[in-house]
């Protein structure tokens, strides 16, 4: 079970429920997540611009694809080697004629500061592997002004 704690009337609920599996004698196991702050917004511009070269740059499958495409596949990559296997959002659906399916995934929008510091980081990696990549003076003046930001 996975349980979002938002705000004060989430957690005494959380706690009510804590303490009646305890009174009733059921073992209680918790695995806890602290997502911290949000991503920034120059966090978010930054990955733009680096979808961006991606998708004018960097062929996929031998063909160049958007940057909504990039970023599809970067977030599910990222996410399937960095999360566990039960926290992880992607799956395919079918789409509404049927006729083919559609990847779903996890979001960028609320990841931590932190982790999406080490998201920008592993994008820096997968275009490192290849050698005729080039980052855009847009992509790297971004880098410059806002770095990889982590608190």
């Amino acid at each position: 079970m996975t349980v979002i704690i938002k705000n004060q009337q989430d957690l005494e609920k959380f706690n009510d429920e804590l303490r009646k599996a305890l009174e009733a004698g059921q073992r209680i196991e918790l695995d806890y997540a602290y997502n911290g702050q949000k991503r920034t917004l120059e966090q978010n511009k930054k990955s733009w611009a680096m979808y961006k070269d991606l998708a004018a740059g960097m062929p996929w499958n031998n063909q160049l694809i958007t940057k909504e495409q990039w970023k599809a596949i970067l977030t599910a990559g990222f996410a399937y080697e960095n999360m566990p296997e039960h926290e992880w959002k992607m799956n395919w659906q079918p789409a509404i004629s049927g006729n083919f399916m559609v990847f779903t995934g996890d979001s960028t929008r609320d990841m931590a500061k932190n982790y999406f510091a080490a998201f920008v980081e592993y994008i820096y990696a997968f275009a490192a592997e290849s050698p005729d990549f080039y980052w855009s003076i847009t992509s790297e003046q971004i880098f410059k002004d806002y770095g990889i930001i982590v608190e």
